[in-house]
This record gives structure tokens, C-alpha cells and sequence, in this order.
């Protein structure tokens, strides 16, 4: 925890829990095996000499996370009848280790490389095993719906849970489960219990990226697609890579729809080679928009990134002393 100008601050590394595993440990066998999983977690990281700032914060383990979990989440059922041996296990090591250099390769101060390393990885990851299952991606005439047999539907469903099938009406019972579920399709999962607890994280840590996560998450879920692209997207750029103001909102739709056209195409395309979109539609997204930020016009490009409500202080902060050095703004 954090206090800057009596501003409360709850970020990726959480100095009271580390403090309470440091007095715990020896006292405790669950203590002591959290301590164990802290230091190997931090020690991994300077092994690998990560600046400080990203392990604290989880930076550098956000994209191996994302290779790990999503290759476990849709391991091809036809590649060795949907078992793992011991050749994937070593991909998918080889490929967890990789993705923590190429995101360092691709880190740039003004432009994060966000998700970039694990679609990368992901899709040479995936390429291979398909080329070595053997996998084919067939089509059922009988309502032509696409069936794919490397994955089971996760990340890459039709219209069809969405709208009724030979109606046109929303089901919006499943509009609202989509819009929750899309927190937790990040990493692979549909689970609504993961996704809430996701979504209570975020709200703790931001209301205002709670809130435009949930608006990139329903348009999303609206035009039949997965909403986990929409929801990165609107977490993104709804007042943390660009700084909150009016034209935040018209910016962030913006990008949504942007997001969800992209998502559609792509899908249409990946589908013939039984590969899943993973997060390329929000990638895209991230590096066509992230060059609106300017140091100073309508869409801000922040000092450094925190949180919003943080980055809307400072601005109005900077703003009011260069124009008054003798005023500033208090809480």
C-alpha cells in the first residue's frame, strides 16, 4: 500500500501482505508455504533481471500467465487424442520462458507492448501442434456452423449462444452472462465466480476502469461475439493509457467497435486454419488508437501509468500549477 497525498493506493505488489508473510512464516505452515511461493516467484524474476517496477507490479509474468493458461485451456483435442506429452509440455515450457524475453525485446517507454508477446507465441505455439496433430477444420452443411476439432468452442463461439437460433431476437440472459464472463476469458475461463472476482479486483483497484470494462464487455456480448477483446479494449483506453476526460467516452467507443469488427473478421479468417483470435483483435486495436495520445490536447498521454482516478489528479494538478504555482489541488 501506497499513500501519496493521503490517496490510498492498492497496486500489483502488496507491501502489507508481504510484510504479514515476512512475521507470519515462522509461526504458521501456511504462512511459511506462502513464503516459499513469494520468494520463488521474485527470485524467478531476478533471474531473469526484470526491472523492479514489473515484478512488483506483475508485468513481467502477465504474458507466460496468459501462454500457460490459454495453451491449457484449449490444448488441441485432436493433437494425441486431447492428452499432453512430454513434446507439448516442453513447447509450452520453451514457449513461456520466450514470451518474458520478447516482451522485454518489444517493451518501448511509448509503446507498451501489452498482449503482443503471447499472440505472437501463442500462434506459432498453436501452428505447430496443429501441423503435428494432423488437425482438420471441418464445416457441417446441415446449418453451417463452423466445428472446430482443435478447440472446443471457447474463444472462438458463434452468434448462436447469443441469438436464438432462426430468431433474431437477443437472449439476454446470455447477453448479461457474456458480459460478466469476459473478465475470466482473458485467461481461458468461463466461469462466472472467476469473473466476479476478476471484476471486484478491478473495481478496488479502479471504479472507473470497473465501469468501462463492463461497457466494452456488453457491446461485446451484443453482437454475438466473446467479450474479452471489447474488455481489454475499453479498460485500455478508458482513462489508463490516455488520460480521463471528456473525450474519453467517444474514444473508447470508438475503439470497442472498432475492436468488435476486427474480432468478427479475424474470427472468420482463423477459423480456416482452426486457430482461436487469442487477444490480436485488441492488439490491433491498442497500436491503431494509441496514437491519438499527444502531451496535451484533447486525448492526454499520461505522465506515467497508475490508475485513472490517479492520472486525472495529476493532470488537473499540472495544470493548475502551471497556471497558478501558488494554487493546488487538494483532496
Amino acid at each position: 500500500m501506497e499513500r501519496s497525498n493521503m490517496h490510498v493506493v492498492f497496486m500489483g505488489d502488496f507491501p502489507m501482505l508481504r510484510e504479514k508473510i515476512v512475521k507470519k512464516k515462522n509461526n504458521s505452515i501456511v504462512w511459511f508455504f506462502f513464503g516459499i511461493v513469494d520468494s520463488l516467484l521474485r527470485g524467478v524474476g531476478q533471474l531473469i533481471q526484470e526491472p523492479l517496477r514489473n515484478i512488483e507490479n506483475g508485468l513481467t509474468v502477465y504474458n507466460p500467465v496468459l501462454v500457460g493458461a490459454i495453451t491449457y485451456a484449449l490444448f488441441p483435442s485432436n493433437y494425441n487424442n486431447g492428452r499432453w506429452d512430454s513434446f507439448s509440455i516442453l513447447l509450452t515450457f520453451i514457449a513461456v520462458i520466450v514470451s518474458v524475453y520478447l516482451t522485454r525485446s518489444l517493451a518501448r517507454e511509448d509503446f507498451p507492448c501489452v498482449t503482443i508477446p503471447f499472440n505472437v507465441i501463442e500462434v506459432i505455439l498453436f501452428v505447430i501442434l496443429i501441423t503435428q496433430g494432423a488437425i482438420l477444420v471441418k464445416k457441417d452443411p446441415a446449418d453451417t456452423i463452423v466445428k472446430y476439432t482443435i478447440v472446443d468452442n471457447l474463444l472462438n463461439t458463434t452468434k448462436e449462444e447469443i441469438y436464438t437460433r432462426n430468431e433474431t431476437n437477443l437472449n439476454w440472459g446470455l447477453v448479461f452472462r457474456g458480459t460478466v464472463v469476459s473478465a475470466s476469458q482473458v485467461y481461458g475461463v468461463d466461469n462466472v465466480a472467476a469473473s466476479s472476482i476478476i471484476y471486484l479486483a478491478l473495481l478496488i483497484y479502479s471504479p472507473v476502469s470497473a465501469i468501462f470494462s463492463v461497457f466494452g464487455s456488453l457491446l461485446g456480448s451484443l453482437v454475438g461475439l466473446w467479450g474479452y477483446n471489447s474488455f481489454l479494449t475499453s479498460a485500455a483506453f478508458g482513462g489508463l493509457y490516455v488520460t480521463l476526460n471528456q473525450q474519453t467516452v467517444p474514444l473508447t467507443l470508438a475503439s470497442v467497435i472498432f475492436t468488435v469488427a476486427v474480432q468478427y473478421i479475424l474470427q472468420k479468417l482463423f477459423t480456416q486454419f482452426g486457430l482461436p483470435v487469442f487477444t490480436l483483435p485488441f492488439v490491433i486495436t491498442f497500436a491503431v488508437f494509441l496514437g491519438v495520445r499527444k502531451p496535451s490536447g484533447m486525448f492526454i498521454k499520461p505522465e506515467s501509468v497508475t490508475f485513472p482516478e490517479d492520472q486525472r489528479r495529476n493532470y488537473l494538478n499540472s495544470v493548475v500549477c502551471s497556471s497558478s504555482p501558488a494554487q493546488s489541488i487538494s483532496d
